[in-house]
């Protein structure tokens, strides 16, 4: 049998009026929670920043280091 660990963080975000409306009419409409639909777009939108943030079409990538950048460019 497998196990799905399930680890949940609280956070707190602010939103805008017409922000919190339109998730509320959301969640009542379609029968869901507002937290099913912050998860959902949490998740969407992680993936989005990695593919934007990771792929290799992003001319400068953010770094977490100061490290200095050395630019081979015309070095043999």
């Amino acid at each position: 049998m497998i196990y799905k660990l399930i680890c949940k963080m609280e956070t707190s975000i602010k939103l805008t009026t017409e922000t919190e409306h339109r998730l509320n009419f959301l969640a009542s409409e379609v029968g869901k929670s507002k937290d099913f639909f912050i998860q959902e777009l949490i998740e969407r939108g992680l993936d989005e920043l990695e593919d934007y943030y990771f792929t290799e079409h992003t001319p400068v990538r953010p770094r977490k280091t100061k490290e200095k950048i050395h630019n081979m460019a015309g070095y043999d």
